[in-house]
């Protein structure tokens, strides 16, 4: 500002006066030191509240920006936790399902072995009633083949005795062999064995 207003008042004192002010002095004032310093403070304070504003608006700008930025990312995140929980969800439902048919499957399995255990029990049960009565045809036929051996016996009876000595290691066979229970049922549960012991003629 002293720089110009020097320019300024030299430019002044070149320019001559007009005819009517020939006697006038020309005179130029110069800014005082406390002028231009109110001058410079008033230039700052104008420009610190123009920085001020465009801060302003930049924080404003940046802070909506952000505002849309974590709203976005808020979002992603709430839709991501709700993908993992429905997931976790299914998950659990899944799982909950294999464990009851397991579940199902080994009742199912317990209750064929403890049927299987009870048809062996009762097979077992069955052949130990069995027994003393294949004993008792045994021992019978052991008594007729003793008395086909005596002279006195007929030709016919010493047929018939062959005929069960001749049958009795096919009784003793099937006793013998638990895992055929239907030829077990049939030799050993047979009416035939029955009423021939019953009969006490020996095992036809």
């Amino acid at each position: 500002l002293r720089s110009r207003a020097s320019k300024a008042e030299e430019a002044l004192a070149a320019v001559p006066p007009p005819p009517s002010m020939a006697a006038a002095s020309v005179t130029c004032t110069l800014l005082s030191d406390a002028d231009v310093d109110a001058a410079v403070a008033a230039e700052r304070k104008q420009s610190k509240k123009a920085l001020a504003e465009q801060q302003r608006q930049l924080d404003a700008a940046w802070g909506e920006e952000l505002a849309k930025a974590k709203s976005a990312a808020d979002a992603k995140i709430t839709a991501m936790q709700a993908a993992v929980e429905a997931a976790r969800l299914e998950s659990d439902n899944q799982h909950a399902a294999q464990q009851a048919a397991w579940a199902t499957e080994r009742a199912a399995l317990h209750e064929d072995v403890r049927k299987l255990e009870a048809r062996v029990l009762s097979r077992d049960d069955e052949l130990a009633e069995l027994m003393p009565r294949l004993e008792a045809a045994e021992a019978e036929v052991g008594t007729l083949r003793a008395e086909a051996m005596k002279p006195s016996v007929s030709q016919s009876s010493l047929a018939d005795t062959s005929d069960a000595a001749a049958e009795l290691p096919s009784i003793t066979v099937a006793a013998a062999q638990p895992s055929r229970p239907d030829d077990l049922d049939s030799v050993l549960r047979g009416e035939v064995v029955d009423a021939a012991v019953e009969a006490g003629d020996g095992v036809p």
